[in-house]
C-alpha cells in the first residue's frame, strides 16, 4: 500500500519531466540509475504524434484528428453529448480504468519505464508520473467553435473526472511495476497565470476546486507544477503536498507571501526549486557555482521574509526549471547532471541528506 512522503527530501534531485530525445532507452536508463534521486517517469514528446493524445482516452466528444495533428471536443450535437457523457459516467462510476488506459502509441516512454522498472527493486523510493492539469488541459483544447473546453460546464466535469481516472490508471500501472515504491500523482498546470487575468474567465474557487479534485484521485504524495509567476498562495491552499517553480526566475516571487507560505511549510507542504533552468540560452550562460550561488540567493530571500532556513531546506527537493523538451539532447542531458551535482555540494553546503 502506497503511502505519504515519510522522509524530507533534504535537497534530494529529482529527475525531469520531459526530454527531448527519439531514443528513450537511454534516458530511462540514466534516470533509473540515480539512486539518490527522486524519480519523475520520463515521457518524449517528439515521439507522440499529438501531445494531448494520451489524454484524451475515454473522454466524451473527443476528436483526435491525426492528419492535421490536433484534437479538439465536438459538442456541436446535443444527442450526442447527452449519450457520450451517459457511458462516460457509467465507467467512470464502474471505477473501468482500462476505459481510460493510456495507448502505449501515445506514450512509448512511460511503457518502456514500466518494463525498466519491473527488472528493478524500488521499495522506498519515490516515483511520480506527470500528467496535464485540468485547467491547463482545459484552457488548451477547445471545442468545435475554438472555444476553451473548460468553460462547457457538463464538458468540464468530464474533462476533469477523465484524469481523474487517468491518474488512477498511472497509478496502478506504476504499483504493478515497482511494488513497494511511494507513487506520486504529479500534474503540469503552466496555464495557471490566466487565473486572475483578463484574458481568461476562471473563478478561483473553480481553479483550486479542479486542481484539488484531481490531486486527490490517489493516495501517494502529490505535485503541481508551474512554471511561470502566478497567485502562488492558490497552491499553498490547495491539497498538493509538492509546488515545483521555476526557481531560476521566481524564487524571490513566492516568498512575498510569507504567512500564507509558512502555513503551507507548516502542514508538511514541500517545494521542488527548478533551479537549472530548461532554456538552452540560459543554460549555456551558467555553470554550477553560478546556479548554486542563485539558490542561494532565493534562500536569502525566503529568510528575509521570515522564513526558517532549517525548514526551508529540509522541505526542498532540486529539479531543472520546466521540460527539457525543446532542449538539444546535450544540453538536456547537462541539465540533468547539474541537477544532481548542485543537489550533492549543497547537501554538504548545509549539512542536510
Amino acid at each position: 500500500m502506497n503511502q505519504k512522503l515519510n522522509f524530507p527530501p533534504n535537497l534530494m534531485p529529482m529527475t525531469p519531466t520531459q526530454w527531448p530525445h527519439t531514443e528513450p532507452r537511454l534516458v530511462v536508463e540514466m534516470v533509473l540509475a540515480c539512486p539518490e534521486a527522486a524519480i519523475t517517469v520520463p515521457a518524449f514528446p517528439r515521439l507522440e504524434k499529438l501531445a494531448v493524445e494520451r489524454m484524451l482516452q475515454g473522454m466524451p466528444c473527443a476528436v483526435i484528428d491525426r492528419e492535421h495533428s490536433k484534437a479538439y471536443f465536438d459538442t456541436s450535437d446535443p444527442g450526442r453529448v447527452e449519450a457520450e457523457l451517459t457511458a462516460f459516467y457509467e465507467h467512470f462510476l464502474a471505477e473501468d480504468l482500462d476505459h481510460f488506459a493510456v495507448p502505449r502509441e501515445a506514450s512509448p516512454g512511460f511503457y518502456l519505464s514500466l518494463d525498466a522498472l519491473r527488472q528493478g527493486s524500488w521499495r522506498g523510493r519515490f516515483i511520480s508520473v506527470s500528467q496535464n492539469g485540468p485547467i491547463s488541459f482545459g484552457m488548451r483544447v477547445m471545442d468545435q467553435d475554438g472555444r476553451p473546453i473548460f468553460y462547457h460546464e457538463q464538458m468540464r466535469d468530464a474533462v476533469i473526472k477523465t484524469l481523474v481516472m487517468k491518474a488512477r490508471w498511472l497509478y496502478s500501472a506504476l504499483c504493478q511495476a515497482a511494488p513497494g515504491a511511494i507513487i506520486g500523482n504529479r500534474i503540469a498546470e503552466p496555464l495557471l497565470t490566466l487565473q486572475g487575468t483578463a484574458f481568461a474567465s476562471l473563478p478561483r474557487a473553480d481553479v483550486l476546486a479542479a486542481i484539488n479534485e484531481v490531486l486527490q484521485a490517489t493516495p501517494g504524495p502529490t505535485t503541481v507544477h508551474c512554471c511561470a509567476n502566478i497567485d502562488w498562495p492558490l497552491l499553498y491552499e490547495s491539497v498538493t503536498d509538492i509546488i515545483h517553480f521555476d526557481a531560476f526566475e521566481f524564487a524571490d516571487k513566492l516568498c512575498l507571501y510569507p504567512q500564507e507560505l509558512q502555513a503551507y511549510l507548516d502542514r508538511g507542504g514541500m517545494v521542488a526549486w527548478g533551479i537549472v533552468p530548461a532554456n538552452s540560452d540560459k543554460l549555456l550562460g551558467e555553470t554550477v557555482d553560478s546556479l548554486i550561488a542563485r539558490f542561494e540567493r532565493g534562500l536569502a530571500a525566503w529568510e528575509a521574509h521570515g522564513l526558517d532556513r532549517r525548514q526551508v531546506l529540509e522541505a526542498s527537493f532540486l529539479q531543472p526549471s520546466c521540460s527539457l523538451s525543446t532542449m538539444t539532447e546535450e544540453l538536456a542531458e547537462r541539465a540533468f547532471r547539474w541537477t544532481n551535482e548542485i543537489a550533492v555540494q549543497l547537501q554538504e553546503m548545509y549539512s542536510v541528506g
